[in-house]
């Protein structure tokens, strides 16, 4: 347990280090969550919302259903619309999610995450690519990885890299990522939209880094939820890093 922690504290090192040197703000939202925060915007699956806990916060005669936070990005959203709507925001968190799974180990799930809100699609999605590539090369991770795209480039499915318009962010993902696996095995695969799909926010595209047919990092555009939380309309796109499975992933020397 110690030397997890020890590589948990590197993890948190590398990516609080690259978001501030890119001019991000941390932030933290609350571990207890109103439950109609997920199901009033229709944020989750119903299979992620039969995987929360849920409970109810009695007061006198009433009482509100709440939950242990089973995502962050929908939190973050709603932070930004009680805070500084209207404004640009760079924002990331080191914060975990609780998820009743069958594996007890996985339940509380570390996560460091990034949001990109009332920021223009062409400046975020090179800012992401920017970011996941950075850290991912700074994690140094040994194995080989596969990533997995879906929702591709305003509604296009093309199913291979050569259909993918030059500059699409679908096809800028695998350039930068095989750059830096290229020397320990690097793939990917298009899956349709609906195929194991998560979240119900995600908009024009979605991806995944799995390795040893784990997701270590997920992310993409959710141009619609700061709308459906009752907001304005606004661009908004992120990805968070799965901590608990990077950890086995991490040499020991990285301690």
């Amino acid at each position: 347990m110690i030397d997890n922690l020890k590589k948990f504290q590197v993890i948190e090192k590398i990516f609080r280090d690259v978001l501030n040197a890119n001019n991000f703000t941390e932030i933290r939202t609350t571990t207890i969550q109103p439950l109609n925060l997920y199901t009033s915007a229709g944020t989750l699956t119903p299979s992620m919302l039969h995987g929360t806990y849920s409970f109810l916060d009695w007061d006198g005669w009433s009482g509100e259903r709440i939950v242990l936070r089973p995502d962050v990005t929908v939190p973050v959203a709603q932070w930004y619309l009680n805070n500084i709507q209207g404004e640009e925001a760079k924002l990331f968190y080191i914060e975990p999610v609780y998820r009743f799974v069958d594996d007890k180990n996985n339940r509380e799930i570390w996560q460091c995450g990034t949001e990109l809100i009332n920021i223009s699609p062409e400046i975020a999605n090179e800012e992401i690519i920017k970011l996941v590539t950075e850290l991912l090369g700074k994690l140094h991770l040994t194995t080989a990885i596969k990533v997995v795209i879906t929702n591709k480039d305003d509604g296009l499915h093309a199913d291979s890299y050569d259909a993918l318009p030059n500059g699409s962010i679908a096809k800028r993902l695998i350039e930068a990522l095989s750059n830096i696996f290229e020397t320990t095995g690097f793939n990917y695969e298009f899956i349709d939209s609906s195929a194991n799909k998560k979240f119900e926010y995600y908009t024009n595209y979605a991806f995944s880094v799995i390795t040893n047919d784990t997701e270590i990092l997920s992310g993409g555009r959710y141009d619609n939820l700061c709308e459906e939380l009752g907001g304005k309309k606004t661009y908004a796109s992120g990805f968070a890093f799965n901590m608990n499975e990077i950890i086995k992933l991490l040499a020991d020397d990285r301690q």
